[in-house]
């Protein structure tokens, strides 16, 4: 089956809060699903500037396939927990490595591939009120992924309320799952 759903996947933990919110939206299309999680080897940016120049990244690695599915993918999906007031550090490595899309897109050069649908799935402990930061950069991943119409599911307060009881993310996921599949 072809791949055609982009997964950045910076869920921590397998049994965790946002794994949860993944599974639900993505169960049974896991087949569909190019996933980009630990088990891909790949450096971050190491801000050598070469892309500027190249337009292209000059480390060779797990995130050319990356780059490619950028390029087909009709949906894509990131899932983080919060840390620190933003997405984990996997996700924003993930994201360093489009520097040299994001020259593009202030040269006003194409986005990655073709127009997309998104998903951002966040899930954040404590007062659920830190996770702007996260969602602004999530804002800018889905804009450099040529994300055009995105759905942001959140679950707040997961120290008190676990994604698996939030019952507002839940339908929120049911929804994309019924505009999706």
């Amino acid at each position: 089956m072809k791949k055609t759903i982009l997964v950045i996947d910076g869920s921590i933990k397998i049994d965790g809060n946002s794994a949860f919110l993944l599974r639900q939206l993505l169960s049974g299309k896991e087949e569909e699903c190019f996933f980009v999680d630990r088990k891909m080897r790949f450096s971050p940016c190491i801000g050598c500037q070469m892309c500027a120049k190249t337009k292209q990244c000059v480390l060779n690695d797990d995130m050319q396939k990356v780059y490619e599915m950028a390029q087909t993918a009709k949906r894509v999906v990131i899932v983080s927990p919060i840390y620190f007031g933003t997405v984990t550090g996997f996700v924003l490595d993930v994201l360093s490595r489009f520097q040299q899309f994001f020259g593009k897109e202030f040269d006003l050069l194409p986005k990655v591939g073709k127009s997309k649908q998104g998903a951002v799935l966040l899930s954040a402990g404590g007062k659920g009120g830190e996770i702007t930061h996260a969602e602004k950069v999530a804002k800018i991943f889905c804009t450099m992924l040529n994300v055009e119409k995105s759905h942001f599911i959140t679950s707040y307060k997961t120290d008190s309320i676990p994604a698996n009881e939030d019952k507002e993310a839940i339908e929120k996921i049911e929804f994309v799952r019924k505009e999706w599949f």
